[in-house]
């Protein structure tokens, strides 16, 4: 358990603590606490989700979440917003080829349903607007990662990494989301595209009131 100077050292931060031996991680995020791990098959304790587990985790409930913020705020009928999201990458695998190879999830595969009594058109926007999620755009937009002005420490109290100068401001997106046409979406305070998302077909779901499922593997 970290100690109160660490705490306050982590405020802010989301902290990731390995031990001396095995795979098993404790994440904190301010009042919440998490455990990261690998299979047992790998040299883990299988006490947590792996990594990659937790990368899916959080695109998959972020496009939940939007897809139950816009429809609240359009009154529409959902009553539930189920998305499954898979990899075959392995992160364990991915872990011990990364100091010679280029490694990483490339593609994952998305499934969406959409339960309760929606018409055609409102389960092709939300299948739009599911697509809009900000974790997904951030994925694809990709992320730079810089040291913090408090810079990386070895651990024995030097310095490892130094801090880099960076003109960006801290909690700027690394480049400016594309030029595309919005429009302020009339039963809210946010912004939505006013058309379409580019390579976005139209689905042809059920009929009202049936659940929807998407198969559709992002590109």
């Amino acid at each position: 358990m970290a100690s109160t100077k660490g705490a306050a050292a982590d405020a802010g931060w989301v902290t990731a603590r390995t031990g001396g031996s095995g795979f098993r991680t404790e994440v904190t995020t301010g009042k919440y606490a998490l455990v990261v791990d690998e299979p047992e098959d790998v040299g883990g304790s299988g006490d947590g989700a792996t990594p990659y587990d937790y990368l899916l985790t959080a695109i998959g409930a972020c496009t939940s979440m939007t897809l139950r913020m816009y429809a609240s705020r359009k009154g529409w009928p959902l009553e539930e917003a189920v998305v499954r999201f898979r990899t075959t990458r392995s992160h364990a695998a991915d872990c011990a080829d990364c100091e010679t190879k280029a490694v990483g999830v490339g593609r994952l595969e998305r499934e969406v349903e959409l339960r309760g009594p929606l018409t055609d058109e409102q389960r092709q926007r939300l299948l739009a607007i599911a697509d809009r999620c900000p974790v997904k755009q951030t994925l694809e937009r990709g992320i730079e990662i810089v040291a913090s002005g408090r810079g990386e420490r070895s651990g024995d109290g030097g310095q490892g990494t130094p801090a880099r100068e960076t003109e960006r401001a801290p909690d700027a997106p690394r480049e400016a989301a594309p030029d595309d046409d919005r429009a302020i979406d009339e039963a809210a305070e946010e912004s939505f595209p006013a058309s379409d998302p580019p390579g976005w077909e139209p689905l042809h779901p059920g009929a009202p009131g049936e659940h929807t499922v998407v198969r559709r593997p992002e590109r």
